[in-house]
């Protein structure tokens, strides 16, 4: 194909019985494994049904960070009114937004950098108005460092912050938890946020707490993702969040690795009052010091309100390393090994049904058991652990196998398959 483009200027012919001859949607299948720059580069004025193709193509552009401005001078005047969705780099801002383009179609702005993403709704105002009205929010709360950006910081002024409703959705990697919470003060039109925490500082344990104003409310969230990655916090933040949105929170997603214990009993206080939730996820991992035994543990997610059917199964284990694991089932988070006993009457499942239509791990790779009671590994139970780990195995240990040597199982299996 890539001759046909090189002559296609100068070999119309060449270009029809070759490229013309396809269907619409074999055009489409094939422009899939271009890039769109490359597609409009490529293909675009060559005649009306092809331009038709390339249009439809970018409807929702992804401009590459280090695009070149010839291009934006080459194309955009052409294809800039079909584009209803544009994802960009803080730094393609100002090439994209120039005032020679128009975007009478353009509804919806993805702005991305390392820390963030934010969806920005523009489709009643100018888009460049809005992007500069959410980063002055953004660097106000200490989450967008505009030092790799000096153009754009000459372009955004310096007057009082406002709120911008125009923020839609927002994903954050943060190390502070009051960035966000100011954030949620401004943008009280947010219906989705994704917020990973991490502690940057090793091996030093600092509790944090967030101010937080309580006369905040997010009356479009639905969506609430929130991670705390070797973050200790006191959750103050998380409540009030929650407490923004009781009326219209429908998925709520929580996991935490090594900070402050959480259990059944704290969970349901904060998400009893979402009359609305339809989805929830959480995978906890929790110190020993912290938590008390796991029956104990167990009977906090056996109340009335977790047994309910539209609450999920939840599983509770102690791992020999000090530590308990708390999740939700079927469980979406991506651990690195997680280990069981063998016998499936000793997994702690709140519901007490281990289903593999309902049970399952989608992610998790590596599974080591326990056999304390030294039962041999039967071709049964790896169909079994199949099942249920649907990501397909890539690690697996028992601390005993019933057999002369792993060997003769592998062997038994080939057999029977």
């Amino acid at each position: 194909m890539a001759t046909y483009l090189e002559t296609s200027n100068t070999n119309t012919s060449s270009f029809n019985t070759s490229l013309e001859i396809l269907p619409n949607e074999i055009f489409f299948s094939v422009l899939l494994y271009l890039n769109q720059f490359d597609i409009v580069r490529a293909f675009f004025n060559h005649n009306q049904r092809i331009n038709s193709i390339v249009r439809e193509s970018i409807r929702s552009l992804n401009v590459w960070k280090n695009t070149e401005l010839s291009w934006f001078l080459e194309h955009m005047p052409y294809i800039g009114t079909e584009i209803e969705i544009i994802t960009c780099n803080i730094g393609s801002v100002l090439n994209l937004f120039s005032s020679m383009y128009s975007y009478s179609k353009l509804h919806t702005v993805n702005l991305c950098s390392d820390q963030f993403r934010v969806t920005l709704n523009v489709k009643n105002d100018s888009p460049l108005s809005i992007i500069i009205s959410c980063l002055n929010i953004l660097r106000f709360c200490g989450i967008w460092l505009e030092n790799d950006f000096n153009e754009m910081v000459r372009i955004i002024p310096t007057k009082k912050i406002t709120p911008c409703e125009n923020i839609q959705s927002i994903s954050l990697r943060i190390d502070d938890e009051q960035k966000w919470v100011h954030l949620c003060n401004f943008a009280p039109n947010l219906k989705d946020i994704h917020i990973n925490h991490y502690d940057f500082v090793d091996d030093v344990q600092i509790r944090h707490h967030a101010m937080i104003n309580p006369d905040t409310k997010l009356s479009y969230l639905t969506r609430l993702h929130v991670d705390f990655d070797g973050y200790d916090t006191d959750f103050v933040g998380i409540q009030w969040l929650i407490a923004s949105c009781h009326s219209t929170l429908q998925y709520f997603q929580l996991t935490s690795e090594f900070s402050s214990s959480i259990n059944g009993r704290f969970l349901e206080e904060l998400l009893h009052p979402c009359s609305n939730l339809k989805n929830l996820l959480f995978f906890l991992r929790t110190d020993q010091i912290s938590c008390s035994n796991a029956v104990e543990q167990l009977h906090q997610f056996q109340s009335k309100w977790w047994l309910d059917e539209n609450r999920p199964q939840v599983l509770v284990h102690y791992h020999r390393e000090s530590f308990f694991i708390i999740t939700s089932i079927p469980c979406t988070y991506k651990a690195d090994m997680i280990q069981l006993p063998m016998d499936t009457n000793l997994w702690l499942v709140n519901k007490g049904n281990i289903d593999p239509s309902f049970f399952y791990f989608t992610k998790i790779v590596s599974v080591e058991f326990s056999n304390s009671i030294q039962q041999p590994v039967t071709l049964e139970f790896l169909y079994f652990i199949n099942s249920i780990f649907r990501s397909g195995i890539e690690n697996l240990l028992f601390d005993y196998w019933g057999f002369s040597s792993a060997h003769t199982l592998f062997k038994s299996v080939s057999l029977y398959v």
